[in-house]
């Protein structure tokens, strides 16, 4: 049993050998393999499990197909197994690379096509494949010139400028309206900044930054003061119009009390809507083109402070 055991090595061995011979002769080395499948490129052979590589059937010798190299996309080839490139197939007697991949700029690689802007690239042919306008920056997919909106590149255009769509308006609460970039509804244009899009002021006392929004609400007769909308001088809010109107003032006329105000806001209203007229209340005199107090009114005042100082320091005594 033993010298039967030994003769089936020894068999083994020698077939193992010529294979290997074979082999090298044709300027080859050992083909690894795991099934028969993996054996096309040695003729008259199968893989031999039990050492992972191809050999001969029986006595036969084995010879290497003979195989066209192609190293470029393009290139002809006659099966895949031509294409020496990874990703690439034998398509209509030419290489090409499979599906989701791409032919590099070189032609020596097929390379899978960025998921988009951002993915990771080498070649920017991986960008502007799936994303037009797009280059590889840095391994990564980047717009080139643009800027990105959702996903795509688009020309970056300002305020006031010629545009085909929305996401080309690159100013912030703008977009294309008649084919030009423009501040949105409730925007307005910066004076200050002409790239810049600002809410504009509901009504007086509206929070601002720049003049643009208090008049574009309440009119011309209105301007930003310590970061709040107001009316200028001799100019009133008026609520139902949300306008900064003018002040109707002494001698001009009126309808109601409320339209009458004094020239000077800091002090109390002095006038009074009197037969469509504005006039003097009561207790004022004109004097000089406005409204002073009367020297009664002055007389009852001083009285009246002199007996407040009279009683406090009678009380505390």
């Amino acid at each position: 049993m033993c010298h039967i055991d030994y003769f089936k090595t020894f068999l083994f061995l020698s077939l193992l050998v010529s294979c290997i011979i074979s082999a090298i002769s044709a300027k080859k080395g050992l083909i690894p393999c795991e099934t028969d499948e993996d054996c096309p490129q040695l003729q008259n052979s199968t893989c031999d499990k039990s050492f992972g590589v191809c050999q001969c059937n029986g006595t036969r010798m084995c010879n290497i197909k003979k195989t066209k190299v192609v190293t470029k996309i393009g290139g002809e080839c006659q099966s895949t197994e031509d294409c020496n490139i990874d990703s690439a197939e034998c398509i209509n007697s030419k290489c090409d690379c499979k599906k989701e991949y791409v032919k590099s700029t070189d032609g020596k690689k097929c390379l899978l096509v960025s998921e988009g802007i951002n993915g990771k690239c080498e070649d920017s042919v991986q960008c502007y494949t799936k994303t037009p306008n797009t280059v590889c920056t840095d391994n990564k997919c980047v717009c080139e010139g643009m800027h990105e909106y959702e996903g795509k590149c688009y020309k970056s255009v300002d305020l006031g400028q010629a545009c085909e769509s929305n996401p080309e308006c690159i100013n912030k609460f703008s977009s294309c309206k008649n084919s030009v970039c423009t501040c949105n509804d409730k925007y307005v244009a910066s004076l200050k900044n002409e790239s810049t899009c600002l809410l504009k002021a509901e009504n007086n006392n509206s929070p601002c930054v720049d003049d643009i929004q208090c008049t574009s609400t309440l009119g011309k007769s209105s301007q930003c003061e310590d970061s709040v909308c107001k009316c200028k001088t001799f100019f009133h809010y008026k609520e139902k119009l949300n306008k900064c109107v003018e002040n109707i003032q002494l001698g001009n006329h009126c309808v109601i009390h409320s339209e009458c105000h004094d020239p000077y806001p800091e002090k109390e209203n002095r006038l009074e809507c009197v037969a469509g007229v504005c006039e003097c209340r009561s207790s004022f005199t004109e004097q000089d083109g406005i409204c002073v107090e009367n020297s009664s009114t002055r007389v009852a005042s001083a009285i009246f402070i002199l007996i407040s100082i009279y009683t406090t320091l009678t009380i505390f005594n």
